[in-house]
């Protein structure tokens, strides 16, 4: 499965829970619609009942009429008057009892409606129902000589655009008409019946967990392959490779039989290179034959102890370690010496310069490479040194000698 293709999956279940959501939201406002109207009927016939008991009317229940437009005649102090009651108000009317509406037009006659009232009872049915909505309350009352009066809460806010609406008529004229208005945000719409949003997320995460771990089975099931088919290739690789080293250490072998023929070969050539060593050896017992008299005879030592471990032999041109002979050039020997001699061992770039080009060839760079070298060979020893003192100085450093 493709990454892609994935996330198609994953769109696919998003919409699809989206508009089972909206399926059951709709469902929840058209509830919360049907309870929110059948609590302010409810409201009404409580009311209207609390003020029938406070009236002390009788009245016959039970008596159902016509849904076709009725006309109704009362007799008022000016005659008797005929009033044409519409089906459609009629249908909304509270009550379907013409008993009932007309108990509730004398009850309404003495005792009106309370707009405040009725907000205040239907908000707290609502709450209790948990339906969280804003409403407000509108009433007018068409008199019988036909003046209407309007009639709104105190306490509410004016706002009929834009919301729901609900219509009910008291009496039997249905000259009362109760307007209530009620909006809601969409949370309240949510927990008005949470149960069924809840039940659709969870099994939506429970879904994309699943496609995950399906996708990610078969990522690793991919990776594996592709790892095997790897590990086959490296093998394959490996075996050729194998291979070559095979024949270049044969060739390799066959190299090193024909130098060993070559050195077969050469012995005279190393037996003469023996023998000129032996000159040298003999040189050198020579040198050391001439320092033994350079020293009975009492003059200047050529023998400078640097520190405890190394001596320098300015006559032979070498440092003595120990058991160990270091060769210096006649550059450098020449510069030790220098420094040796000077006072407490410091030289200033143009003594320096003058010590070892007279003829005026020297500079800066040349400088640094013969201190550089010197400083190699008296590295046997890391208590001596050479550092730079001020702008252009020089000076030897050796280890104190108990």
């Amino acid at each position: 499965m493709k990454r892609s293709r994935l996330f198609l999956w994953i769109f696919g279940i998003l919409m699809q829970a989206f508009l089972i959501s909206m399926h059951f939201y709709q469902r929840n406002m058209e509830a919360m619609y049907a309870e929110t109207e059948y609590l302010l009927k409810e409201v009404l016939n409580e009311e209207l009942h609390r003020k029938q008991q406070e009236l002390n009317l009788f009245y016959i229940s039970k008596v159902t009429i016509d849904t076709i437009p009725l006309t109704i005649r009362v007799t008022t102090s000016k005659g008797v008057k005929t009033f044409t009651v519409d089906a459609k108000k009629s249908k909304k009317n509270i009550s379907q009892s013409m008993a009932e509406r007309s108990w509730h037009s004398v009850a309404c006659m003495k005792s009106s409606l309370s707009t405040d009232t009725l907000h205040l009872l239907w908000n707290n049915k609502l709450k209790e129902r948990k339906i969280l909505a804003k409403t407000d309350v509108h009433l007018s009352i068409n008199h019988l000589d036909n003046s209407i009066s309007y009639f709104k809460c105190k306490n509410c806010n004016n706002f009929c655009s834009g919301t729901h609406k609900i219509t009910f008529y008291v009496g039997n004229r249905c000259e009362v008409e109760i307007i209530a208005f009620w909006s809601y945000p969409w949370r309240a719409v949510y927990r008005y019946h949470s149960t069924s949003f809840e039940i659709i997320v969870g099994v939506t995460v429970v879904l994309i967990i699943i496609l995950f771990s399906w996708y990610l089975y078969i990522s690793k099931i991919r990776n594996d392959r592709k790892h095997l088919a790897n590990d086959r290739d490296r093998e394959r690789k490996v075996r050729m490779q194998l291979e070559k080293d095979q024949k270049r250490l044969e060739a390799k072998q066959k190299e090193y039989e024909k130098r060993i023929k070559d050195f077969s070969a050469k012995g005279e050539e190393y037996e003469e290179k023996r023998k000129n060593m032996e000159g040298i050896l003999k040189g050198y017992e020579i040198q050391i034959q001439k320092l033994k008299e350079l020293k009975e005879s009492g003059k200047e030592p050529l023998l400078y102890r640097l520190s405890p471990k190394v001596t320098f032999d300015s006559y032979a041109k070498v440092l003595i370690c120990g058991d160990q002979t270091i060769p210096l050039t006649s550059q450098a020997c020449q510069l030790l010496d220098t420094f040796l001699n000077a006072p407490e061992y410091i030289l200033t770039y143009e003594e320096l310069l003058e010590c070892l080009w007279k003829d005026g060839t020297g500079d800066m760079t040349r400088l640094r490479v013969a201190i550089s070298r010197l400083r190699v060979a008296l590295s046997v020893d890391p208590e001596i040194s050479i550092f730079q003192k001020g702008i252009n100085k020089y000076q030897l450093v050796l280890s104190e000698i108990g």
